[in-house]
């Protein structure tokens, strides 16, 4: 019952782009018509592969898994999923896309871009306050990690709200458009001090 939704969301499902990340650790999501392109894409640059679906057996699989969402940076978000379910998917064949060495070298060169301010550190957009790599800094403004559900990876979050008993008002730093979440202060993680300043 508690999949109903993913299922009937994910009766829209054309593609599914999967792969482990550079730990092991397995990825998959689907992806609509609309975002398809896009999430091909997204899948060379993250050297992860796609498969087309075409088959019943291929789309009931793809119910089983979150979706996806593709950003402007050319980058797709591919959560977690377990490895019995991506054994599956594996099973299922896929390939790895075509990647245009122009698109490749742009993603290059706008990660290097990012980077090349603070001597390799992820730039900090203009207005927002990085932590110090303390919980005693930690303010509106500051940078930390949270995750969407458990199990999938850590992204940056921006502190929107500091709230009685230790909650944080969080919105994504790089999904700004996303709805503003809370968490508690067991459920964030602080940068590494090299990362934060």
């Amino acid at each position: 019952m508690a999949n109903k939704p993913t299922d009937e969301k994910a009766a829209s499902a054309t593609l599914i782009v999967f792969g482990p990340d550079e730990t092991g650790k397995p990825h998959a999501s689907w992806f609509d018509e609309a975002d398809a392109p896009l999430a091909e894409k997204a899948a060379g640059l993250m050297k992860m592969k796609i498969l087309r679906l075409t088959t019943d057996e291929q789309k009931k699989l793809a119910g089983r898994l979150p979706q996806g969402r593709v950003f402007e940076s050319g980058k797709a978000f591919v959560p977690f999923v377990n490895r019995t379910l991506y054994a599956q998917l594996a099973a299922m064949g896929g390939e790895i896309p075509e990647i245009d060495p122009a698109l490749l070298e742009a993603a290059l060169n706008a990660d290097a871009a990012k980077t090349s301010k603070g001597g390799g550190k992820a730039a900090i957009p203009e207005g927002l306050k990085a932590d110090a790599g303390s919980w005693a800094y930690l303010a509106v403004g500051s940078i930390v990690l949270a995750n969407e559900t458990p199990g999938e990876g850590w992204y940056e979050a921006i502190v929107k709200e500091v709230k009685a008993e230790g909650l944080y008002l969080l919105t994504w730093r790089d999904w700004p458009h996303e709805a503003a979440f809370v968490r508690k202060a067991p459920h964030i993680a602080l940068l590494h001090p090299a990362n934060s300043k």
